[in-house]
């Protein structure tokens, strides 16, 4: 089955005219403006006291993913939400609360329709619309089921070793800097000990098997040579992961390159939906990287 465009759709969603920036321009130009403002949204979008884990619908408990990650976090950002939940006007209303008065985050909200079902020439495509919905702490009314508190990292550590450990990606202690070759399919990294803390040590490693999620053996992902738009954009992908896998583990801190951003800025400038494609296969990352270390115990026993 196909995935394409409706006809005379152009690159704007349905319910986009001619007389202003797209769904697609008015996010991206956001995430640009946080961008030279120094502070990408993805940037530890977290306060210390908040709670960990990705953001997520409070009724289904369902993670948000790709552009939506971004979008919360910008919220929590800028108005400092410390819950990670968030709910519908209705499902509000369903509940007996209230959200009078308070400023909705707009989420990116994607409809399947089919055209020509069961015919020759049968295509899916989505119609994106933006979907309001509020923070937990922005409900009055009945109280909200708390949020779970969260572990100290360090009683996850045993955790994220595992996780780690289950990718199978030879991972080599020493030098100055940390990279993956595809060559190798291999992450080179410095010792723990050259880290300010065993969190940035993890952070890093995290980032570099975002990167080896790219490996043709696993999610097949091809970048291109160093400066060019390939490379960066396989490098906002790695962040954009490694970010929201250092958020399911609650790391304080996750793998930044402050000196990208102005390259990630003309990226983004240059493809107003480049930012919504790095985010959604992010997350397949993040997923991906989850699932296989989810399935390394039954493996293990199989062996």
């Amino acid at each position: 089955m196909a995935y394409r465009k409706r006809k005379g759709a152009g690159s704007r969603p349905k319910n986009e005219t001619d007389k202003g920036p797209t769904l697609h321009e008015r996010i991206t130009q956001r995430i640009i403006d946080q961008l030279k403002a120094g502070t990408p949204p993805w940037v530890k979008p977290w306060s210390c006291d908040a709670r960990v884990g990705m953001p997520r619908n409070y009724v289904s408990n369902r993670p948000y993913s790709g552009i939506n990650v971004l979008l919360t976090w910008i919220a929590a950002l800028e108005h400092g939400f410390k819950d990670t939940r968030y709910l519908t006007a209705n499902q509000i209303i369903e509940l007996g609360g209230s959200f009078k008065g308070e400023k909705a985050t707009r989420i990116v909200f994607a409809k399947e329709h089919t055209r020509n079902p069961g015919e020759e020439g049968e295509e899916t495509f989505f119609v994106q619309r933006l979907y309001n919905v509020f923070n937990a702490e922005q409900v009055s009314g009945p109280a909200l089921e708390p949020e779970d508190p969260p572990l100290p990292f360090n009683a996850r550590v045993p955790e994220v070793e595992a996780f780690i450990a289950a990718q199978g990606v030879p991972i080599t202690h020493g030098g100055d800097r940390a990279f993956y070759s595809p060559s190798r399919d291999a992450i080179v990294v410095p010792h723990p000990g050259n880290f300010s803390s065993p969190e940035g040590y993890y952070a890093v490693v995290l980032h570099e098997l975002a990167h080896a999620s790219e490996h043709p053996s696993r999610l097949n992902c091809p970048g291109g040579p160093r400066d060019t738009p390939g490379y960066w954009f396989n490098e906002i992908r790695a962040e954009l992961a490694s970010a929201m896998l250092c958020a399911e583990f609650g790391l304080p801190e996750c793998a930044h390159h402050a000196g990208y951003l102005g390259h990630y800025i003309e990226l983004l400038e240059g493809d107003p939906k480049a930012i919504f494609t790095a985010a959604r296969q992010a997350s397949q990352a993040a997923t991906f990287l989850s699932e296989q270390a989810q399935r390394a115990p039954t493996l293990a026993a199989a062996a």
